[in-house]
């Protein structure tokens, strides 16, 4: 054999070497792996501060025009969330009915924790609900000198007209309990008392109002709605906060934590303090009872 072909021979299989080296070593993973994005809950726990949505909807949360200070039995329930975990409340963005995912998945916020209440089913492929610690009852409402609507039933007909707000409980509840009715639309900014005050001017016929936004008009409209006789409320809605869907981690600390809140009297004193119950909030049961009961 030629001294050429041998160096030839030679340079293959150092090259051969190398390469079957190169391959049987493990490489480091952490070299071209590229970096873990921080969760939601990775974030709050590094920098103590939940950045929350939130929804002004009276009387859950309601802002001062005045002084831009937030209050309401939701704003209460959070803030001591996080006293009781150590962490601080960032009210970071206002947002509409409609726009908790959006608001969640622009980074913007954490959670939705005020005025939060899952009335869109079709949110649930992108955000998780916590444990509710309360529940608020929808009925219809009507002029209170309108004697057309009887009963529930006399709702569900071509000529009524109802008054909803895009993205609210009342327009699902209207398509899905009455197809046949017209619907009177208005913007997800519209302040809920829109709807009220649209049938008491005759734009619609009916409102579909969870009973605390009823009691909250009526108290300063006495005497200008009435509620449709029905055997039992179009639904119940839960009170809740909102989290992302992929952040498992922020939805359990935050359910632990509102359990907490419920287990140690403190949901109770909140309620208490802010009357929830003349103003048709339901308290959630505990779910244990004396053995003497």
């Amino acid at each position: 054999m030629k001294l050429s072909h041998i160096v030839v021979v030679v340079l293959l299989s150092f090259v051969t070497v190398l390469l079957t080296v190169h391959y049987m070593i493990p490489q480091n993973p952490a070299s071209s792996a590229q970096p873990v994005k921080e969760t939601a809950f990775q974030r709050v726990m590094r920098t103590k501060i939940l950045r929350c949505g939130y929804i002004l909807w009276p009387p859950y949360l309601v802002k001062d025009t005045a002084t831009g200070k937030l209050s309401g039995f939701t704003y209460d329930v959070a803030n001591a969330l996080a006293e009781n975990t150590g962490i601080t409340i960032d009210w970071a963005q206002e947002a509409f009915i409609g726009q908790e995912v959006e608001t969640i998945d622009s980074g913007r916020a954490d959670a939705i924790c005020g005025a939060q209440a899952p009335v869109n089913p079709m949110q649930a492929t992108r955000i998780d609900h916590s444990f509710p610690y309360s529940y608020v009852p929808a009925y219809a409402y009507v002029r209170s000198d309108d004697d057309h609507y009887q009963k529930i039933e006399d709702v569900n007909a071509v000529a009524t007209k109802i008054a909803v707000i895009d993205g609210d409980l009342s327009a699902v509840l209207a398509r899905n309990f009455f197809p046949k009715a017209q619907t009177h639309g208005l913007p997800n900014s519209a302040d809920p008392k829109q709807m009220s005050f649209d049938v008491v001017q005759h734009k619609a016929d009916i409102a579909i109002l969870d009973e605390p936004s009823f009691l909250n008009f009526i108290k300063a409209n006495p005497g200008s709605l009435k509620r449709i006789p029905a055997v039992k409320p179009l639904a119940y809605y839960p009170v809740v906060i909102s989290v992302r869907k992929d952040d498992g981690q922020l939805r359990e600390f935050v359910d632990n934590s509102l359990q907490y809140v419920q287990n140690s009297g403190q949901l109770d004193a909140i309620l208490d303090r802010h009357q929830t119950d003349a103003v048709g909030i339901l308290r959630v049961g505990v779910p244990y009872r004396n053995a003497r009961e």
